[in-house]
């Protein structure tokens, strides 16, 4: 038999709440009135105050049980960000490892990030031709994935030993784009 003839604390600030009119107390309250008839614990469907007490106690493992999951949730979030970068404006590239710092500082170790970089913004990943090379090594050690796109490699002369060696590559940048939004990745296009 369940003892409820004390109620927790939090159980009677919550008294308070009650709208006995509603459908969902209405549920709870037969629920709570099936249970005790079931166990034997009191015979009356009109005892309203062993009624009132589980209702509480079912109120609070409710709430309590949805603020667990809410926590939950915010501690395992992995955002995926995948960001497009096609201008040649060097401002621009700076401009957007300062993006990538300020989502690692306001989601350390929760967040993957994707940069694509093709059309006129190649040479960001070209070794001889980026004064950023060492914050893409820097970037690529923490995770963050750097990919050219092939078809703009194609297009210039490039060749993948001419990359960054920690950069990858892929087929084509637009359609990696659109792939990582299909994942569910969040877009973000960097520059003008």
């Amino acid at each position: 038999m369940i003892n409820v003839t004390h109620p927790i604390i939090l159980a009677k600030k919550l008294a308070k709440l009650i709208d006995h009119k509603n459908k969902e107390s209405k549920m709870v309250q037969e629920l709570c009135y099936k249970c005790c008839k079931l166990s034997g614990y009191y015979s009356s469907k009109n005892d309203l105050t062993t009624m009132k007490k589980l209702y509480l106690i079912a109120l609070f493992f409710l709430l309590s049980s949805n603020a667990v999951v809410m926590a939950q949730d915010k501690q395992v979030k992995m955002h995926q960000v995948v960001m497009q970068l096609n201008s040649a404006d060097t401002a621009v590239w700076s401009g957007m490892l300062g993006n990538i710092r300020n989502f690692q500082k306001v989601w350390p170790g929760n967040v993957k990030i994707e940069v694509v970089v093709h059309g006129k913004a190649l040479n960001f990943l070209v070794t001889s031709k980026s004064h950023l090379v060492a914050d893409v090594e820097a970037m690529t050690k923490l995770g963050v994935v750097f990919n050219a796109c092939e078809n703009t490699m194609n297009k210039y002369g490039i060749k993948k030993e001419m990359l960054i060696p920690s950069v990858s590559s892929v087929p084509s940048g637009v359609a990696e784009l659109v792939i990582k939004q299909e994942e569910g990745w969040s877009y973000l296009k960097t520059g003008y």
